[in-house]
């Protein structure tokens, strides 16, 4: 599957799955099984990813200012379902809303690279149709 340069690969009909970004950064791999009583589970995940440019952490309420940083960018913002302008309040109650979603189902990581926070990666299950949906969010900087 792919989904804006993010491919998830199958080993050899393991049902092991790899998730990449662009298709040389492996983040994680999922194992899916399919038996209606084997549900996937987010906090199977691990909770921080580390590779050798990026992590995957939880959000913390120190990356407000990371988070602003790019959140009040219009162009940025242009296509994402946040107010505008945006405020520190907003960024505030976002990164709260992170943090107390139902992790059984619902996966929510700051992307970092290096210090500063550079977007976000949300990944939310729906075991009872097997099915997920994968999204993600970086800073205009970082978008080639």
């Amino acid at each position: 599957w792919a989904f804006r340069g993010l491919c998830f690969k199958e080993t050899a009909n393991t049902g092991i799955y790899t998730l990449s970004l662009h298709d040389a950064l492996p983040i994680w791999v999922i194992h899916v099984q399919t038996r209606t009583h084997c549900k996937p589970v987010v906090s199977a995940l691990p909770e921080t990813i580390q590779t050798e440019r990026l992590a995957l952490r939880p959000h913390h309420f120190d990356d407000v200012e990371d988070i602003l940083a790019y959140a009040t960018d219009e162009e940025w913002s242009r296509y994402m379902p946040i107010p505008h302008p945006y405020h520190r309040n907003d960024a505030e109650d976002w990164i709260a809303r992170q943090t107390i979603r139902d992790k059984e189902v619902h996966g929510a990581w700051a992307i970092v690279m290096e210090e500063p926070v550079i977007g976000g990666i949300d990944l939310i299950l729906t075991p009872m149709t097997n099915s997920g949906v994968l999204g993600y969010a970086l800073s205009l900087a970082h978008w080639n």
